[in-house]
């Protein structure tokens, strides 16, 4: 905390690559590998890492403006923050994936009851779960997929995905062919 308000704002990304020991590392790689699968396929590796690190972010700020945690790593914040991201894109792209025999509801609340299970470790005696920095991830990736998630519709020529919000693109051979014209 002090470190953080003394200067070190990178101390807010950092953390979330850090972890208390094998175990939570153990669990967390679990879960980024489970989650951050499908994420990564359909929004892309840009957006995904956008959304990674700007969950992480807003976890660890939400954590540090409330001083619920002074001492918080690991990536569970951003990883909260994937399971935000692919509840939004589940439920703004409801209509196609149930048009492909996807139970939508069925898979949102599975993911709110790990939320609950979740929750209730980091609310047993001499927990070291930092919910808010959960919640504060998730809030970040709900509000990153909302702006630029995937938004997907049929069309004649395959599925289109039209985002609100469009992110630079990286991708050097296109702009190789842009500046060759």
């Amino acid at each position: 905390d002090a470190l953080i308000r003394g200067g070190q704002w990178h101390r807010m990304l950092s953390s979330c690559f850090l972890h208390g020991g094998a175990l939570h590392l153990a669990s967390n790689s679990h879960a980024l590998h489970s989650l951050g699968t499908p994420v990564e396929q359909w929004f892309g590796s840009g957006r995904f890492a956008a959304v990674y690190a700007l969950s992480g972010l807003s976890g660890n700020v939400l954590s540090l403006a409330t001083g619920t945690a002074p001492l918080s790593v690991g990536a569970s914040g951003a990883i909260f923050g994937l399971l935000g991201a692919w509840y939004v894109f589940l439920q703004q792209n409801r209509d196609f994936f149930e048009s492909r025999g996807v139970d939508v509801s069925r898979t949102l609340g599975g993911m709110l009851q790990m939320c609950a299970v979740n929750a209730m470790f980091g609310l047993s005696p001499n927990s070291r779960v930092d919910n808010v920095c959960h919640v504060g991830g998730m809030l970040g990736g709900a509000s990153c997929a909302f702006a630029f998630g995937p938004r997907l519709r049929r069309a004649r020529g395959g599925i289109v995905d039209e985002p609100r919000l469009a992110l630079p693109r990286h991708d050097r051979s296109a702009s190789r062919r842009r500046q060759s014209r």
